[in-house]
């Protein structure tokens, strides 16, 4: 069976799109959401079942119950995947992920700051997963691309990155002239927030902001269930909002930036103008336990200015619940309390009390996780 076989009409793919962004789900459920009878609703099932992309699952009581568990309907992780890839300053690392996001393999790329050279190892990347994992071609669905700057997703085009030095770079055309699939490529922190909404906590959501603590800081929201873009798609460019007029120069090319102040980089720099002997931030706040004055407001600083401009983002937009996600163990128990009293003291009490404001920490291949997950996204819910 190949998964790009199957060309789904437009009934189907809305059952794809209910199963894959809120299932499993029951067959009322999913007639009521469709507004489609028994009849109809039994022939789109048995056609998705059929086609190997929907399966049938047990659910699962918290409590015993009497009589036959029910049956839901869910995505058949291995009808395809999908691969992602992060291009950052560090080595990358190519992913694939099945249809429920979960990675089934990995493999290290070389490092380089060349597009084509870029294009070139993700597809040669490709070939080397699909022939170490036997999987079959047809059943890569999509390649994602992850990258730190602007990018211009309608044009598949890059068109600024400060950390790669990248200007007007069509990545993703370049990859798909390369491997002949669908390529796409998104700004890092969009990715995250796509990642949030397809596979994370964020799926029963529609109104949530995504704040990454990276290299620099991060942000992407949805809104009314979608994807917050803005005209030149820098939606949610907060990292590059004045906080400190005249302050540190940024590599923007302004002064005073959230990333100046509040970035990871930002925070070991000022940390040492202080006087302060550290190599990481995890020193510095061993030093604020023991009331180290300097080290103490330097974090101070950094987690007050974050929760401020998160309070202005929450005031602009209003959304269910904020994902703090640190990928730098940049965010400890300190800097994210501050975050929390300047939040909650910002932001009007009718928000403030049913705001979630919630903090994680990940690691490992994340980034190329959420790259992927752009790749999921565009095949479940199709423009």
């Amino acid at each position: 069976m190949r998964a790009t076989a199957h060309r789904f009409n437009a009934s189907q793919q809305a059952m794809i799109h209910l199963i894959a962004t809120a299932g499993p789900l029951s067959r009322t459920r999913l007639a009521r959401a469709l507004g489609v009878g028994k009849p109809a609703l039994t022939a789109l099932t048995r056609t998705l079942i059929e086609a190997g992309i929907v399966l049938e699952a047990r659910e699962e009581a918290d409590e015993p119950r009497q009589g036959r568990p029910s049956m839901l309907l869910a995505m058949n992780p291995e009808y395809g995947y999908f691969a992602g890839v992060s291009i950052t300053l560090e080595q990358p690392v190519l992913v694939l992920v099945d249809l429920t996001g979960h990675v089934t393999a990995r493999l290290e790329l070389p490092f380089s700051r060349d597009p084509e050279t870029v294009a070139t190892q993700i597809a040669d990347g490709v070939d080397s997963l699909i022939a170490d994992t036997g999987i079959a071609r047809e059943r890569l669905l999509g390649i994602g691309v992850a990258v730190s700057g602007l990018v211009d997703a309608a044009h598949e085009t890059c068109l600024n990155s400060t950390h790669l030095d990248w200007h007007n770079v069509p990545l993703a055309r370049l990859i798909r002239d390369k491997t002949g699939l669908p390529a796409y490529l998104e700004n890092d922190a969009k990715t995250a927030a796509t990642r949030e909404k397809l596979f994370g906590e964020a799926r029963p959501l529609d109104d949530f902001a995504v704040i990454t603590i990276g290299d620099g800081v991060g942000c992407a929201s949805f809104i009314d269930g979608k994807l917050r873009r803005g005209h030149n798609g820098g939606a949610g460019e907060i990292a590059h909002t004045t906080v400190e007029p005249g302050g540190r120069p940024c590599k923007c090319g302004k002064r005073g930036c959230l990333d100046t102040v509040a970035a990871p980089g930002a925070i070991l720099l000022q940390a040492r103008n202080a006087g302060l002997k550290i190599s990481t931030i995890g020193e510095i706040e061993m030093l604020a336990a023991r009331n180290d004055p300097a080290a103490l407001d330097v974090l101070h600083k950094a987690g007050a200015t974050l929760g401020s401009v998160i309070a202005h983002l929450v005031q602009v937009n209003d959304p269910e619940a904020v994902f703090v996600i640190d990928t730098s163990a940049a965010v400890g128990t300190l800097i994210r309390t501050l975050v929390q009293q300047t939040v909650t003291a910002n932001v009007l009490p009718d928000m403030g009390a049913s705001l979630r404001l919630v903090f994680s920490r990940v690691s490992g291949d994340f980034w190329s996780q959420t790259a992927a997950s752009v790749a999921a996204h565009k095949f479940f819910v199709p423009d």
